[in-house]
């Protein structure tokens, strides 16, 4: 059967009018949707957050009370470059310094001793970490790494006011701080110096000594400021290696010592046995 002109003029029209009717019964007509404001929750008192921020603020007395303790050493080192090496620490005692140590002379250990309590600013400092600690730490739950999480242990911190003082080593503290950014993130087949050429090697650093706590310092200073050359196996040489939270470990470092604070949480008796030891998101 064939088309006629005429034929196929009429098809044509009606399939236009057909395609026009059936976009023309598609169209919906416009819902008018006005935003509604929301304000996100404000999380920043939040218990976690706190202790958050009180521990970053730990991490900053410990990064200033490195740069006073260098101060004072080398002070002490030239006077006395005879006790360079000589092992030693310090705690806090009833608002003093008290040094102990193996490998000193008892007369040597009160001179020295008596050169760090004469430090005004030395005291001061120590007295400002041991408040940030009881603020990060006091009625805290502790928790303890697990993989790249953090474990709740079911124990809280209880009254670290009363049993701060003499429970950090400070230099054996400013040690872990170095040994733990020294553990990850260089390169196996490389060498490290700092602009000076000074070698570094944070996870060999020791600074429980005059010479050792001064060296310790300078290659934390370059790890934070970003100046350590890194010289590779391939005799490529890199610049640039930085770490500005490295003293953020400083606060966990520090509650090992709070050991003898830690008492069973309150709240564990009521939880179930699945949700004892559950993975948390925050820091201790």
């Amino acid at each position: 059967m064939s088309i006629t002109p005429v034929s196929a003029a009429l098809a044509s029209a009606a399939l236009a009018g057909h395609i026009a009717g059936a976009a023309a019964s598609d169209q919906t007509p416009a819902i008018g949707v006005q935003p509604v404001p929301t304000t996100p929750p404000d999380i920043s008192d939040a218990p976690p957050m706190k202790q958050f921020r009180a521990i970053a603020q730990v991490g900053q007395d410990t990064q200033a009370l490195t740069r006073t303790v260098t101060a004072a050493f080398k002070s002490i080192l030239a006077q006395r470059p005879d006790l360079a090496d000589a092992q030693f620490d310090f705690v806090s005692d009833g608002g003093q310094l008290k040094v102990v140590s193996n490998d000193l002379s008892d007369s040597d250990r009160k001179w020295l001793e008596g050169q760090l309590n004469a430090n005004s600013a030395l005291i001061d400092r120590i007295q400002q970490f041991n408040a940030d600690m009881v603020s990060a730490y006091d009625g805290a739950q502790q928790v303890v790494p697990s993989g790249t999480s953090l474990r709740d242990t079911g124990q809280h911190y209880q009254n670290v006011a009363g049993a701060i003082d003499g429970s950090v080593k400070f230099l054996s503290m400013i040690q872990q701080v170095a040994n733990k950014a020294g553990q990850t993130g260089w390169f196996n087949d490389a060498t490290y110096t700092d602009a000076q050429g000074g070698a570094i090697d944070l996870a060999k650093a020791r600074a429980t000594s005059l010479a050792g706590m001064i060296d310790t310092a300078r290659q934390l200073d370059a790890l934070v400021n970003g100046t350590i050359v890194t010289h590779l196996g391939n005799g490529q040489t890199d610049y640039g290696v930085t770490n500005p939270g490295v003293f953020l470990s400083a606060g966990p470092a520090a509650a090992t010592g709070l050991a003898s604070t830690l008492v069973p949480s309150t709240s564990t008796s009521d939880r179930s046995a699945a949700a004892k030891g559950q993975v948390v998101d925050r820091l201790a």
